[in-house]
């Protein structure tokens, strides 16, 4: 019905009203849409199977063998492990068949570290070689596979270094050792004690964290006979500790191999300086010219000549003098060292003989023997 003075376009017809209902729907589907949208296909769930180790290595030291390895912190999915991870270690002779597992520990993500003791029949002779494995179990005992294989020697171990001494020489720190025929290179370990810096142009090496220590490898010799090592790399008034390990080297299977030993009890030593220069030689004497200074008499002199001494740390020379045939003590006639190799006695007296002695003096102060005497005479005016 019409509503007298109302228009027709006040009431919308019912195809309008179907049309209005249409595109609220479409729009808000649209909405909905863009709001949630698909995330694609469900990931199937984490086996979370630790990723296998990869960088497993031993070391063979006296009768244990030391396992080094990272256990990773991640899954073979790389997610973050759940749960605890196991360490299950086999051990398995060259050609033996199956690994056989000789122990498990509980293990964290980052560097690990197992040492083993050798059952009796691998600590002696024939050598051969031994490997390692680790499998990585997650709490479900369920493991992505075995790590990387590691091999050590199996057989007779050399014997420890009972005692290792330090001698200070002229040119460095002298070590020595007791022999061992089984011994073909000795492992030195030098730490510089209270060091926070790598010494210059000094060879290192990172040890637990301790960046001045320095290995040094010395070959022994044929025959093993070799007890000691002079160490030139050390520096005045340093201080350093040295440890040491025997290493048989043998040949497994077309590779070489090392059996250390456990390291010596520790030495330390301060590099100082105690020794002395060369003694000077060729010293000569012989009466001076007659000098005067500007209103002085004339002054006679006895001249000292010597070979000047080459010693790198020479700071100069001392001249000693005393009176030709007596027995007292000579006497030092310089306050302040001599530069060059030469020196004038003025305090001399005419018709007087006079014994003369010459030493030197580095710059540590550490003072020669004294030269071969001379004997001169200051002749009568």
């Amino acid at each position: 019905m019409r509503v007298p003075g109302q228009t027709a376009s006040c009431l919308p017809p019912r195809r309008a009203l179907l049309r209005q209902a249409s595109c609220a729907a479409a729009l808000l589907t649209v909405v909905w849409a863009a709001g949630c949208a698909s995330p694609g296909l469900p990931r199937p769930p984490s086996l979370n199977l630790p990723r296998p180790v990869d960088d497993l290595r031993a070391e063979r030291v006296a009768d244990t063998v030391e396992l080094h390895w990272t256990t990773p912190a991640r899954t073979t999915d790389g997610l973050p492990m759940r749960g605890a991870v196991t360490a299950e270690i086999c051990q398995l002779e060259a050609g033996g068949g199956e690994c056989r597992v000789v122990q498990r520990q509980v293990t964290r993500p980052g560097a690990s570290t197992l040492t083993l003791t050798l059952p009796e029949e691998l600590r002696v002779d024939p050598v051969r070689e031994v490997d390692y494995r680790v499998l990585l179990r997650n709490s479900a005992a369920r493991t992505a596979g075995p790590s990387n294989p590691a091999a050590v020697a199996a057989g007779a171990a050399p014997r420890p270094l009972e005692t290792v001494t330090v001698e200070t020489a002229r040119s460095g720190e002298l070590l020595q050792w007791n022999p061992e025929p089984l011994t073909t290179r000795v492992v030195l370990e030098r730490t510089e004690v209270g060091l926070t810096q790598p010494t210059p142009g000094a060879p290192h090496l990172e040890l637990a964290g301790q960046p001045d220590a320095v290995v040094h490898l010395l070959a022994a010799g044929a025959d093993g006979r070799q007890d000691g090592t002079l160490d030139t790399t050390v520096r005045l008034g340093h201080t350093y500790r040295y440890t040491a390990q025997r290493v048989r080297l043998v040949q497994v299977g077309g590779k070489t191999m090392e059996i250390r030993t456990v390291p010596s009890r520790p030495v330390t030593a301060t590099y100082r300086d105690v020794f002395a220069p060369a003694t000077p030689q060729g010293l000569v004497a012989v009466p001076g010219e007659l000098r005067a200074a500007a209103g002085a008499a004339e002054q006679a002199t006895i001249d000292l000549s010597w070979q000047p001494v080459t010693d790198a740390d020479l700071a100069g020379y001392r001249v000693y003098r005393s009176a030709a045939g007596s027995r007292d003590q000579a006497t030092r006639l310089n306050s302040t060292l001599i530069a060059g190799p030469a020196y004038s006695d003025a305090a001399v007296q005419p018709g007087q003989s006079y014994r003369y002695t010459v030493t030197a003096v580095d710059t540590a102060g550490n003072e020669s023997p004294a030269s071969d005497a001379v004997e001169q005479a200051l002749p009568q005016p």
